[in-house]
């Protein structure tokens, strides 16, 4: 099991864009557990880190935290505690810009807690607009009703997707 590379790629290829910036990585429990253990156990992972914390004393949900990086053990259809890992990790979520990435994370999910994410996501940040890119959403045909209705979701919720909708 590896750890998302999103983070990992922007730290080595742009590590003076990446200050100020900290990656959170939402995952179930189950598989934030098996990422934490990954990292840990990965002295290229890391040593990238500065002061990595986890186990006792970390606000849960987190199960990981340094100063660029912090995994959240969440179901993201629990909100309630999604915004309270991403509170412990960043702190006041309104004065933060945040960039939302979900790779294929909310394409598995019921429509209704898809929704249900995607308008959350919509709502939370600085006053702006918060980014939001959904990867591997739209990669079929968009004939597909349920392409239709993330085009839909996404021109709702003002998000960018990572291809034209239909």
């Amino acid at each position: 099991m590896c750890s998302d590379v999103l983070p990992w790629q922007c730290l080595t290829r742009y590590p003076g864009d990446c200050g100020g910036v900290k990656f959170v990585d939402v995952d179930f429990p189950d598989l934030i557990e098996r990422k934490r253990q990954t990292v840990l156990g990965t002295p290229a992972l890391l040593d990238m880190l500065a002061g990595v914390r986890h186990g006792e004393g970390l606000a849960k949900p987190m199960v990981l935290e340094s100063e660029q990086y912090v995994q959240i053990g969440c179901d993201l259809r629990d909100l309630k505690t999604l915004q309270q890992g991403l509170t412990a990790a960043v702190g006041d979520l309104g004065e933060c810009e945040l960039i939302f990435v979900a790779e294929v994370s909310i394409t598995y999910m019921e429509r209704e807690g898809a929704d249900e994410v995607v308008r959350w996501a919509s709502t939370v940040g600085n006053g702006g607009l918060p980014r939001i890119a959904f990867h591997g959403v739209l990669d079929a045909d968009c004939a597909q009703p349920s392409l239709s209705f993330w085009s839909k979701s996404f021109r709702t919720a003002r998000a960018t997707p990572s291809r034209r909708p239909c």
